[in-house]
């Protein structure tokens, strides 16, 4: 039974796909699962990444990484987020040179 479960995934994952590029649009589809992340050269300077997944926890990642710029300001503060929505709220609300990167969502 397992062995057919994991057939028939793999097989609606193989059929869905083509499908799934054309309703989300290439970029984002690539971002969802983790292939369109700028690539972030080490620094000396120190980073900290902030992930965040709801529009609440973006809302607390931007004060976050606002507090985080004012006491560490040679730290490059990185915010990825994971939803569509979240993205626009987090474009919208950085005040603050945050590297912000979505992973994309729906």
């Amino acid at each position: 039974m397992l062995l057919a479960y994991h057939f028939l995934t793999t097989l609606i994952i193989i059929v869905g796909y083509p499908f799934v590029r054309l309703i989300e649009g290439k970029n984002r589809f690539e971002q969802r699962i983790g292939l369109n992340i700028p690539n972030l050269a080490p620094t000396r300077k120190g980073r900290v990444w902030v992930h965040a997944l709801s529009v609440g926890d973006i809302l607390s990642a931007i004060s976050l990484g606002e507090t985080l710029r004012n006491r560490h300001p040679p730290r490059e503060i990185v915010l990825t987020v994971k939803r569509a929505t979240g993205l626009q709220v987090a474009r919208e609300k950085v005040r603050v040179a945050l590297n912000l990167i979505g992973n994309g969502g729906h």
